[in-house]
């Protein structure tokens, strides 16, 4: 049985060092994470074989429930045998018995807002296997990223962004196109805060929650998770 399915559609793309960046679509189609915030978001990470699939409805809402043969595990505890279920209008691939997938199990895979999973075809999957490949337990990383969208692109140039560490503060580096990241494998709490060059009118995207906010600076505190990240997209511009 093979469908096809084109739910999820992509607002903007920018090419980025780890992944692409997220974006928010409108109606029942859904917020499209990252690669490293599907793997944080997912309960389990494996790679098998689709040996079922079956039509269901679940909260009144069209979804599939597929089973797999797992093959190789990056996160979790999936057993050799895993059914999940998934909304329909929150994936975006095309759905084949026999073929092997990069599965991400989601167990709130039916929450508000909708974040497409990002579960695909194996060899249609080649950034997020390498990414699920690289991913140590021994030596566990969090990251702290995100993107700067300014209205006008110019005024990057004059923006900041530095994070307050449990051995200091750090400036850290924003590239042209905005994007800046922290990586660290150091347990603790952790304050970003972002300068701006004029008084602003803020809008961050985080995980598909949307935040305003008006001034020079804006700031958020995050804490370490092992294997997680933490990504926004912070679009601003002069306040009138």
């Amino acid at each position: 049985m093979k469908i096809t399915l084109k739910f999820c559609v992509v607002v903007a793309v920018l090419a980025i060092q780890f992944t692409s960046t997220p974006s928010v679509v409108q109606a029942s189609q859904c917020y499209i994470p990252t690669i490293c915030e599907a793997f944080s978001r997912a309960d389990s990470v494996f790679t098998g074989q689709l040996i079922e699939m079956k039509n269901i409805r679940v909260q009144n809402r069209m979804a599939y429930s597929l089973t797999f043969r797992v093959d190789k595990i990056f996160k979790g505890a999936a057993k050799s045998t895993e059914e999940i279920e998934i909304p329909a209008s929150i994936i975006d691939t095309e759905l084949n018995v026999g073929e092997i997938y990069l599965v991400y199990e989601d167990g709130k895979a039916f929450s508000m807002p909708p974040v497409c999973n990002r579960t695909g075809l194996l060899r249609q999957s080649v950034n997020d296997f390498e990414y699920a490949k690289n991913i140590s337990w021994d030596k566990p990383k969090f990251e702290i990223a995100g993107i700067l969208l300014p209205e006008d692109k110019r005024d990057l140039q004059n923006a900041r962004v530095c994070v307050s560490t449990p051995s200091g503060v750090q400036n850290i580096p924003i590239d042209q196109n905005g994007f800046y990241s922290f990586v660290t494998n150091t347990q603790g709490e952790y304050k970003v805060t972002i300068e701006f060059p004029f008084i602003a009118s803020i809008f961050t995207n985080a995980f598909g929650q949307l935040f305003s906010a008006t001034g020079t600076k804006d700031s958020y505190s995050v804490s370490f998770k092992p294997n997680e990240c933490d990504y926004r997209e912070v679009r601003f511009a002069k306040k009138n």
